[in-house]
């Protein structure tokens, strides 16, 4: 009985990801495509964090989906991304300062 009930959520959580990986290479190609256009520096990157940052997200959709909500509930998912975005922002921070200097010196001589 449990097994048959647990199905339909199996079911919907594969979906789910199947669609969520559609979408991921969908919205990275579009990205690499406006970046490349726009001459933006690194238009590969962009496509792929973007594509990294949605495939996240629906596997913390499809995990929840099937019943893993340990640390994926509440507060704790809060806490979580958080953590991740902090850690992110310090990395970008202190590696990628010179790179962010030179993109921000391109974008001000293209604006003018």
């Amino acid at each position: 009985d449990r097994l048959l009930a647990y199905i339909p959520n199996v079911i919907t959580g594969v979906v789910v990801l199947i669609f969520g990986m559609l979408l991921a290479k969908f919205v990275a190609t579009i990205i690499y495509i406006a970046a490349k256009n726009t001459d933006m520096p690194i238009p590969l990157t962009l496509a792929k964090l973007s594509k990294l940052a949605i495939i996240i997200y629906v596997s913390i959709i499809y995990l929840t989906e099937i019943g893993f909500v340990g640390l994926f509930s509440g507060a704790n998912y809060s806490i979580f991304l958080t953590g991740i975005v902090f850690a992110l922002a310090l990395a970008f921070g202190l590696a990628g300062k010179d790179v962010a200097a030179k993109y921000l010196g391109v974008l001000d001589k293209s604006a003018k």
